[in-house]
């Protein structure tokens, strides 16, 4: 929640409202301006330098696509104006932290070029799809379809600003939301949950608080209270297209692993493929057991986009408990060599995942004769 609509909902209290008319349709670019503007886009995010994305966000686009055909006030809409202007590159910075962001390929949907991003990290993986307008002759980003919401951003702000002003306490339960969010990014998921709960009961019902509490409740390491949020989200918006990545983890957590694969082969096909969905079936197929179906799904994504660091990691998972450790070996000269990554004999040993490699004779001989590796 950002302190924009925040103010944009107290606002609403003391404005007079009126009918925004509809957004614009936008002057999409060429798919060659597509390409290289998405990935000029993904160097920007990853890291992300928060003043060059917000310099390839057309703010004021955003906004008019969030008040269309809402019953706005035009001094609510000139102080979302104001707030939302030079915040839109901190925000979504905010958002993916330290996550990996890498441009996958440019789609064309209703006749318009859409670059397409994978957002993943150490919580999970999640999909950006921009809208890029060239009315002023600058290519700039209009719209973001965000995967694991299944709408548009201008969608999610506009749910939001409608959910606070449907509050009988709109100020209070701005407030609310600001701190659960704030909890959020200080990783106090015990007590963002507990001010989530606080919320009247309307509000909690809501698209963006439902979600908001999928994501809280993944990370607070409690199976059943995740699966009873993601439970409630799957019954109050049945068949949403957020559904494939909200969904896939209650699968596994279930043991329905048939399902899961089946969640996973059906995002895949909506994303034209993507290498890092093979080491979610890798993960999927080696909890069911079937360790040759893992071992096929781990390779086929380090083959396929040599360059993910989590791949190679889940083939050499693999590869030491299938006691295929020549292979092994090999995926750890790639992660040290490749990457960087800390593969020493100290690292490998305390990580339980390895302890038949490390006691195996071929690391022994292979250890033996290997380059120290930096530390």
């Amino acid at each position: 929640m950002t302190r924009t609509l925040v103010l944009v909902a107290v606002i609403a209290l003391i404005s007079c409202k009126k009918e925004n008319p509809p957004a614009p349709a936008p002057t999409p670019p060429t798919v060659t301006e597509a390409e290289a503007f998405a990935k000029q886009f993904a160097g920007h995010m990853s890291p992300c330098n928060p003043v060059e994305v917000d310099r390839m966000i057309d703010a004021d686009v955003l906004v008019t696509r969030t008040v269309a055909n809402r019953q706005i006030s035009s001094a609510q809409v000139s102080q979302f104006r104001r707030e939302i202007r030079g915040q839109m590159g901190t925000m979504l910075c905010a958002q993916v932290g330290k996550d990996k962001y890498t441009y996958l390929r440019t789609q064309m949907i209703d006749g318009t070029p859409r670059p397409l991003f994978r957002v993943h990290g150490e919580v999970g993986v999640n999909y950006v799809q921009l809208e890029l307008d060239k009315t002023t002759g600058e290519i700039r980003v209009a719209d973001l379809y965000i995967y694991m919401t299944g709408e548009k951003m201008s969608e999610t702000f506009g749910n939001l600003v409608d959910t606070l002003l449907g509050s009988s306490s709109v100020g209070t339960t701005a407030l609310k939301i600001q701190r659960v969010k704030s909890l959020m990014g200080s990783k106090d998921f015990t007590g963002a949950h507990g001010e989530l709960l606080s919320l009247p009961a309307e509000i909690r019902r809501s698209k963006p608080i439902m979600l908001m509490e999928v994501q809280i409740t993944s990370d607070l390491n409690d199976d059943a209270q995740y699966l009873k949020a993601i439970d409630a989200y799957a019954k109050a918006f049945p068949n949403d297209p957020s559904l494939d990545l909200v969904q896939v983890d209650s699968a596994i957590i279930r043991k329905k692993f048939d399902e899961a694969i089946a969640i996973v082969d059906r995002l895949d096909k909506r994303l034209g493929g993507d290498p890092y969905l093979d080491v979610i079936r890798a993960g999927t197929y080696a909890e069911n057991g079937k360790q040759a179906e893992a071992l096929a799904a781990a390779k086929k994504a380090t083959t396929a986009e040599p360059t993910l660091e989590t791949a190679w990691w889940q083939l050499l998972t693999l590869q030491s408990s299938n006691k295929h450790f020549r292979g092994a070996i090999t995926s750890i000269e790639t992660l040290r060599d490749k990457f960087s990554a800390v593969t020493d004999d100290d690292a490998l040993r305390a990580d339980a995942r390895f302890t038949d490699l490390v006691a195996s004779k071929e690391y022994a001989a292979w250890r033996a004769k290997a380059a120290p590796t930096p530390k």
